[in-house]
């Protein structure tokens, strides 16, 4: 088993931790900061991975940013 604390958004300093299986995790390439960054933008923010591609926005997002 292994603990894992899930944020609440827009205070990523409350949530609550949950025991799960390790099993049934994925261990992530990430900071705690982008993962911060990640949830508190609701996915907006992606971190950057080497040797991966630039994700690109949903259309909807970027008809938003017009």
């Amino acid at each position: 088993m292994v603990g894992v604390y899930v944020p609440t958004i827009p205070n990523p300093t409350s949530g609550y931790f949950v025991m799960v299986p390790k099993k049934a995790t994925r261990e992530l390439d990430m900071t705690v900061d982008d993962a911060l960054k990640y949830a508190i933008s609701m996915g907006m923010v992606v971190p950057s991975v080497p040797g991966r591609e630039p994700v690109e926005p949903h259309h909807a997002v970027r008809s938003l940013r017009n």
